[in-house]
């Protein structure tokens, strides 16, 4: 852990305890804080020192020579600081003494908080936050400390800044605070430290580095510092209050002397500005153009509206800041304030008076240069409409003369001379406008307007250009007269050709269409073939017909063309129309020709699709059944012979890729529209069969060998390890080296009985298991129709019996040479040991196989079994040999009796007793020996029926799986009569799978009877159990009801889609023939056009019928193919090709329609043309004599129409007046013609001049709708200009009132004197007064709104404008709310104590800060530290004085009796006798006072103004 601020402590402490230590000689300063303390000595000596108390340290120990007395120094010291309350937490006399020093420097900041911090408040926390505020305060302002100001005593004193900041506040003179900006840190830092302890005797108790160089410098170290600044800049509180005493009166002074020159700036520039805009009102250019004038005018207004409400609220402002400072004055005792000449509120406002009548007078001049200006404005803009409107009616003419007329018929040649005639009378009528005209540019000639002359020059190239007009009407007469009797000839060369083009166009279309309908030549190759004839004899017969009728047409043609006909009104057709009709008839042809080809192709290309599909199909399944009979061939060992066969099938993709082939040609056959083939019984599904039932075929034979190949596998691994065994022991038993030793013999024959009871008996086992395995492998290939196993011959079972049978033949000579070498030992050591060693193990043998006679034989399988019979054979061989050695026994007895041994009757007993046991043994042995053979019996019975079972259990489920891969094949047919002829099969099939299922289990259960018989219930040959076998034959029945349940569901599908597409043929031949009946109904029609056009109608029914049979073939079909039919050998017809012929009905149909409608429309034409020419002689005449007359009335509109779009622009009602007696007139004018205009209305359906009456129907409509909004527009502007008018005299009436009323309130208040009490009544009552202005002002402010909004820019009757009045009133207001707070200011100061609003926030801030519990009072701890962070500091007495003056005795004091406390303590006045009684506290007595005096307690503004006013004095320099 870092200890820097350990190291930083120790190092301040040790020298704050050493300043105090000086106090008591220089032998007692300390080294080493956390050794120097060990002797309680020097400890002692620091705390007389701070605490200024010895009478309790006298009894201490002076030469402490054991750690006990140390201890007990320390203890003294620790006992005084509990005594005078300081608390030590943890901290025993033992761990000084021990120089523990955490604690040590513990122990000194709980000193330094008693005795130097405790001072500025009761708490640690408290007082902490108390220095930080006092430092705040002491710092304010300090560029680089304030802001951001001081947050910590860590971080916030690195610099150094505060630290000079402390020091320049309380002794500018020490040093310039402005160079800490130039200073790095650790500059700073070193120059406070400096500057502090040579000028204020404050020792340095930490180096630059514990500041500068610290990224957070120790908190205690810097508090234990700072606090020094504290007590020492403490006792300069009263010299600030005297200060502040003086800084109130040179801000007092320098404040009014600031409002004075202020007043003087502000009224001077604004008398300035009243005599610019009187000379700007005085001048009379005010343009020549009503634009000019009109901008000049909204100049004027602009400055009324925004420029000179700003200056009249300065002129209130004045006022109120005139009003203040003698307010101010009065309140201080001054002499009143008189403003520079010229610029005091009277003379103000003469000057004012004098700008509101250059206002006025500027004003009456705009209005009269406005309305010459706009009368001129008039006249111009009405001859510039009328000159617009003759110049265009001009253009139009000179147009119209010098078009070339486009006559191309007899109609137009007629219609184009009424319409010349029609002109004349308009040239006739329009000479009136040319005299208008002059009429007007004599007008503007006489107002001198600027431009009469463009305006006389203007009428007189209009008056020039319209009489040139009349020799061009003149010269169109002529070329229109010959142009009527050409176009005469052209028409009746038209009427003959539109009779025989229509007549040939449509026989071309019925041909055509007949032709077109012509597209079914068959569903085959044979049928479409067979039609070839019959569509070429049609094709000849058409084509002869066809030129026949063309060449009659042609010749009509040529007779319009050398005519010069390019248009017919009786017909559209042209002879591009002829030659496209017969063009139509060849394609037709061509077309049906082509579509026979293709037909054809397609048949063809369908038949031979068809073929290829059929070959490929019998390939692929000659192809399957050839790869099914080679691999059925194939032979050899089951891992090769899978292989091979895995190899030779490769996944079947032979048949894959073959499928592929025909998978495509499958869908090219369905993109031929092929929907079946009777050159194969085959489809996709039935291919695809084959090919699973060829996959199932080498699954399940690989299957088969894998079986195979694990059993051989398992039989040569074990034959393998049984000969390796026979080959590995064969040696051993034939080894007969011996150690000639009788222990060896009887080792040596122990060891080979052990071997036959153990390792032989378990090798014989697995011999007899190998067998089995042998037979069992044989049974399968059998089965599977393999070849007969053939392992190889190391292997064979002969080779095994014969290697078993020498096996066999070792060890029998092994035994019988085993039983001689111990027979010979035996005899040999017959002689050599004693008789009762050979009695006490005769006897020991004795009693191990009477144990093993008596313990029944545990027996339960065949192993068990063949183990016994082994271990008693072994007995057998045992006690044949051991009945040697009892005769032995009984020969060394008798030897031993020979040699007249004294108890040899003992030994010939003993051995008659052994030779009697031995004897007894052939019973037991013989019954056990039975026993054991009869267990064998047993036991191989149940072996064998294990193996039975296991055979059996195991064929029934291979055949079970064998026999549901193929009962999965689904493949019945594809056709209702192969899946019919399927069942019988399928019946069989199910038949013979059934009986070979009964067959198998019941040879299970055969087997499972006598393992039951027999009570076996294991059988390591087979996992497989009876309900295995049972669920066998289930699966396959299951199988078999599943295929059954297929098959069903297969015939009734094939029953269902063979009566699906029956049904669909039927249906598809019946609306072929339906087609044919509605084409021969449509065809027999008859009548006239509308009769055909009904019948045929009635007959098609929109094609509704044919429609709704369709899309039942439709839903048909789809339902069809949802339900999976494909194919119908039932009929040719496909939906697509049903609709194909219904739509070539609908064409058929569709062409009778046209045809009559064009029969119907050439007869309703050329009945047409014959009334319009007989009605065309009477037409001219009245066409002549209505457009004469509406040209006359409409050119009469036209120039109605000038005046009446005049825009209707007045400013008073007069002018208004004049606008609606000039439209009366015009009124009357105009109802003068209406008899004319409805005369006209009434001609008019008898003529054929639409666009004229249209003209003059919408031309009158015109002006009449111009008369309403005309009349309309006058009404409003009249309605606009009253509402005007009385607004104006509204508003100035109100602003009148309203500024009579606010001049009286300015001079109340500027009235308003006497003592300060009297002026703050009458204020009161003058805001009262004041607030009426509210209301007054809101209605001029509306009214003044209600005129804007109305465009209104002038107003004759008044200067004023709301924005000015406005300002004004706000000015009072501000004015009298500045005069009322001042006085109030003034009052307060009288009556106060002469605290300013900046101590008032002062006292707020620290009594908040310190008020912890925030219930708005003060204990006696918080009210201490408050009172020290504001620069006071109070004993203890003087604070229960405090408390018992201000808070009658409570133990809190409210922040209003904490008001009142500070207020008597800091009492300022003003009096002159006060004030030098300041200034003798700040000169410190002296006769004279420095500018560093001044420096230490005022701010350097404050000081600046005294140095630079106050006479100096020749005391001292700088005094």
């Amino acid at each position: 852990m870092d200890k820097a601020w350990e190291r930083v402590q120790q190092k301040t402490f040790t020298k704050f305890v050493n300043s105090h230590l000086r106090k008591k000689g220089k032998e007692y300063l300390i080294e080493d804080i956390q050794t120097d303390f060990a002797s309680g000595i020097k400890l002692i000596k620091f705390l007389e020192a701070i605490s200024d108390k010895t009478d309790w340290s006298k009894k201490y120990d002076k030469k402490p020579k054991i750690r006990i007395q140390q201890i007990q120094n320390v203890d003294l010291a620790m006992r005084f600081l509990k005594a005078e309350g300081v608390k030590l937490v943890a901290i025993q006399a033992e761990n000084i003494t021990d120089g523990n020093l955490t604690l040590i420097l513990g122990m000194i900041w709980t000193i330094i908080q008693q005795y130097q911090i405790s001072d500025i408040s009761e708490e640690e926390l408290t007082a902490k936050e108390a220095l930080l505020l006092w430092c705040k305060k002491k710092t304010k302002g300090y560029e680089g400390v304030d802001p951001p100001g001081l947050k910590n005593f860590h971080t916030s004193w690195r610099d150094g800044k505060a630290l000079c900041a402390l020091i320049h506040r309380h002794r500018p003179d020490l040093l310039d605070y402005s160079k800490c900006k130039d200073k790095t840190d650790a500059e700073n830092v070193e120059w406070a430290f400096q500057v502090a302890e040579d000028k204020l005797n404050i020792p340095r108790l930490l180096d630059v580095e514990d500041l500068a160089d610290t990224a957070k410098p120790d908190e205690r170290s810097v508090i234990t510092y700072v606090v020094q600044y504290y007590h020492v800049f403490a006792a300069s509180q009263k010299g600030e209050v005297a200060g502040r005493r003086v800084g109130k009166l040179v801000d007092l002074t320098r404040a009014i002397n600031r409002l004075k020159n202020d007043y003087n700036t502000r009224a001077d520039v604004l008398r300035s500005w009243v005599n610019d805009k009187i000379q700007w009102l005085d001048d009379r250019s005010l343009g020549e153009t009503e634009e000019e004038i009109a901008a000049k005018l909204a100049e004027y207004n602009q400055y009324k509206k925004e420029e000179k409400p700003e200056k009249a609220g300065e002129k209130s402002a004045l006022e109120g800041l005139y009003n203040s400072i003698q307010v101010k004055l009065s309140s201080n005792n001054r002499p009143p304030f008189e403003a520079d000449t010229g610029l005091s509120p009277p003379e103000l406002n003469d000057l004012w008076a004098k700008l509101a009548e250059a206002e006025r007078n500027r004003e009456q001049a705009l209005r009269g240069a406005r309305s010459r200006e706009r009368e001129l404005n008039l006249l111009n803009t009405r001859l510039d409409d009328k000159a617009n409107r003759l110049g265009k009616w001009i253009d139009k003419s000179d147009a119209y003369l010098g078009r070339e007329e486009n006559v191309d018929n007899v109609t137009a040649a007629n219609s184009k001379l009424k319409e010349l005639e029609a002109w004349n009378g308009e040239y006739a009528d329009t000479k009136p406008r040319v005299a208008e005209l002059q009429a007007l540019s004599k007008g503007i000639k006489d107002l001198n307007g600027p431009t009469a002359d463009a305006a006389g020059k203007r009428v007189d190239e209009l008056s020039t250009r319209f009489d040139g007009l009349a020799p061009k009407g003149d010269a169109k007469q002529k070329a229109l007269n010959e142009a009527l009797a050409r176009e005469q000839a052209k028409d009746a060369a038209r009427q003959a050709w539109a009779k025989g083009a229509k007549e040939y166009v449509q026989y071309a279309t019925e041909a055509a269409d007949t032709v077109n309908g012509d597209r079914y030549f068959g569903d085959s190759l044979e049928t479409v073939d067979a039609d070839k004839a019959r569509v070429d004899k049609d094709s000849s017969d058409t084509t002869a017909t066809n030129g026949t009728k063309k060449g009659e047409a042609d010749q009509l043609w040529a007779k319009l063309q050398e005519l010069g006909v390019t248009d017919n009104k009786y017909s559209p057709l042209t002879a591009d129309d002829v030659n496209k009709a017969s063009q139509g008839v060849d394609t037709a042809l061509k077309a049906r020709d082509a579509a026979w080809d293709e037909a054809q192709k397609r048949e063809a290309a369908k038949e031979a699709k068809r073929k290829e599909f059929a070959d490929a199909a019998d390939k692929f399944v000659k192809s399957v059944d050839a790869r099914r009979a080679e691999l059925d061939a194939l032979q050899g060992e089951p891992t090769q012979l899978s292989q091979t066969l895995g190899k030779t099938y490769d996944d079947g993709k032979p048949e894959n890729e073959q499928l592929k082939q025909l998978a495509k040609l499958q869908e090219e056959s369905a993109a031929l529209g092929i929907t079946s083939n009777k050159h194969t019984p085959y489809n996709m599904a039935a291919l695809r069969s084959k090919s699973s039932a060829l996959e199932r075929f080498v699954k399940n034979k690989q299957s088969a060998l894998a079986e195979e190949a694990e059993l051989k596998h398992d039989y040569e691994e074990r034959a393998k390890a049984l000969t390796a065994w026979i080959a590995s022991t064969q040696p051993k038993i034939e080894d007969q080296s011996v150690a000639n030793t009788l222990d060896d013999a009887r080792s040596k024959l122990a060891d080979f009985q052990a071997y036959r009871t153990t390792e032989r008996a378990e090798k014989a086992s697995a011999k007899s298991a190998l067998t089995s395995l042998e037979q069992t492998i044989q049974t399968l290939l059998q089965n599977n129709n393999r070849p007969a196993y053939e392992p190889p011959a190391a292997l064979s079972q002969a080779t095994i019996d014969e290697q078993w049978s020498a096996l066999e033949s070792a060890e029998t000579a092994k035994g019988e040479f085993l039983r001689s070498y111990l027979a010979r030992q035996e005899e040999l050591d017959v002689l050599l040991k004693r008789f009762n060693a050979d009695a006490n193990d005769l006897e020991s043998w004795l009693g191990e196989k009477k144990a093993y006679l008596a313990e029944e034989p545990q027996i339960d399988t065949l192993y068990k079994a063949q183990y016994a019979r082994v271990v008693h054979q072994s007995y057998d061989e045992e006690a044949s040999n051991r009945k040697a050695r009892f005769d032995a026994a009984s020969t060394l007895a008798k030897q031993i009796a020979d040699l007249e041994y004294g108890d040899a009757d003992a030994i010939t007993g003993k051995a008659g007793e052994l030779q009697a046991a031995y004897d007894a043994l052939a019973e037991p042995a013989a019954a056990k020996s039975k026993a054991i053979a009869d267990a064998l019996a047993t036991e191989q019975a149940k072996e064998d029926a294990r193996i039975a079972y296991a055979s059996k259990a195991k064929n029934l489920a291979r055949w079970a799986a064998v026999a549901q891969q193929n009962i999965a094949d689904r493949t019945f047919g594809f056709t209702l009569d192969a899946v019919t002829k399927h069942g019988e099969k399928l019946d069989a099939s199910d038949a013979d799978y059934k009986q070979q299922a009964d067959k198998k289990r019941a040879q299970v259960a055969a087997a499972t009877a006598k393992l039951e018989e027999l009570g076996v219930t294991d059988n390591s040959h087979t996992k497989l159990t009876p309900a295995n076998a049972d669920a066998s034959k289930a699966a396959v029945l299951k199988a078999l009801e599943a295929r059954r349940a297929a098959y069903d569901a297969e015939l009734a599908q094939q029953q269902r889609w063979d009566a699906s597409r029956k049904a669909f043929a039927d249906d598809a031949e019946q609306f072929v023939a339906w087609l044919g009946e509605q084409r021969s109904q449509v065809a027999a029609t008859s009548g006239s056009p509308d009769e055909r056009a009904d019948a045929i109608r009635a007959i098609h029914q929109d094609g509704k019928p044919g429609a709704e049979k369709l899309d039942a073939l439709g839903k048909q079909a789809d339902a069809m193919s949802a339900d999976g039919v494909v194919g119908n050998d039932y009929t040719g017809y496909t939906v697509p090709l049903l609709q194909e012929r219904n739509e070539t009905y609908n064409q058929f149909v569709a062409t009778a329609l046209q045809n009559v409608e064009n029969d119907r429309l050439f007869d309703e034409q050329t009945a047409k043309l014959q009334e319009e020419q007989a009605a065309a002689d009477k037409r001219e005449q009245e066409q002549f004599e209505f457009q004469k007359r509406a040209t006359v009335l409409l050119n009469y509109l036209d120039n109605a129409g000038a005046f009446l779009t005049e825009p209707v622009s007045a400013t008073s009602v007069e002018e208004v007046s004049e606008s609606k007696k000039e439209l009366d007139s015009f009124k009357k004018e105009l109802a003068s013609r209406e008899p004319e205009y409805g005369a006209l209305k009434a001609l008019a359906p008898s003529v054929k001049d639409g666009a004229l009456i249209d003209d003059l129907n919408a031309k009158w409509d015109e002006t009449q709708q111009l008369v309403s909004k005309r009349e309309a527009a006058l009404g409003d502007e009249s309605g606009k200009q009253e509402s005007n008018e009385a607004l104006r005299k509204q508003f100035a009436d109100a602003a009148q009132k309203f500024q009579d009323w606010l001049n009286g309130q300015s001079a109340k208040l500027a009235g308003t004197s006497g003592d300060l009490q009297a002026q703050q009544k009458s204020l009161e009552a003058l805001v009262t007064e004041n607030a009426g202005g509210d209301e007054q002002l809101a209605g001029v402010t509306d009214i003044a709104q209600q005129l804007d909004e109305a465009g209104v820019t002038d107003n004759p009757h008044t200067t004023l404008s709301a924005g000015q009045l406005k300002s004004e009133y706000e000015s009072l207001l501000d004015a009298t709310t500045a005069k009322q707070k001042l006085v109030g200011q003034e009052i307060a100061k009288k009556s106060d104590s002469g605290v300013s609003p900046e101590q008032i926030n002062e006292f707020r801030e620290v009594f908040n800060h310190f008020d912890k519990n925030k219930d708005a009072t003060l204990q006696n701890f918080e009210l201490k530290a408050c009172l020290n962070s504001l620069g006071d500091d109070p004993s203890e007495d003087e604070l229960n004085a405090l408390f018992t003056k201000y808070a009658g005795g409570a133990d809190k004091i409210s922040f209003d009796q904490f008001t009142t406390l500070m207020t008597d303590r800091a009492k300022d006045s003003d009096t002159a006798d006060s004030i030098l009684e300041s200034f003798k506290v700040i000169a410190g007595d002296k006769d004279f006072v420095t500018q560093s005096d001044l420096a230490a307690v005022m701010q350097p503004d404050q000081v600046e103004y005294l140095v630079a006013n106050m006479p100096k004095s020749d005391l001292e320099d700088g005094a």
